[in-house]
């Protein structure tokens, strides 16, 4: 796909409960019932890293993650328009980063 920079996601690598932490429980991943670190990261088409932070704890979703990372999103704000990176439907959808339909086509009228 012509214009297409990046591949977005997040990464829960397992990690022992933290002892000096006054909230533990930030650690721990319902969804995948183990403590961890919420990393986001995004590659090339080459499968280079382009961009890797540790964005919270493992409590935390994707887009809550994404939404503390200023640079990365100050850097999606000044890519011309005609570049985007691609992510999974955790993440907003915009003009700079496309994400797979996720909604219901029950409104919509078939011909």
């Amino acid at each position: 796909m012509n214009g297409h920079l990046a591949a977005m996601d997040g990464w829960a690598p397992r990690t022992e409960m933290p002892r000096n932490e006054p909230n533990q429980a930030d650690y721990y991943s319902g969804h995948y019932q183990m403590y961890s670190l919420n990393i986001q990261a995004m590659c090339d088409p080459d499968l280079i890293f382009l961009y890797m932070s540790v964005a919270g704890p493992g409590k935390i979703n994707d887009i809550r993650a994404f939404s503390r990372l200023k640079g990365l999103r100050e850097w999606f704000d000044l890519l011309p328009d005609t570049f985007f990176a691609s992510a999974d439907n955790a993440y907003p959808l915009s003009r700079k980063i496309l994400i797979p339909f996720s909604g219901s086509s029950s409104g919509i009228e078939c011909n």
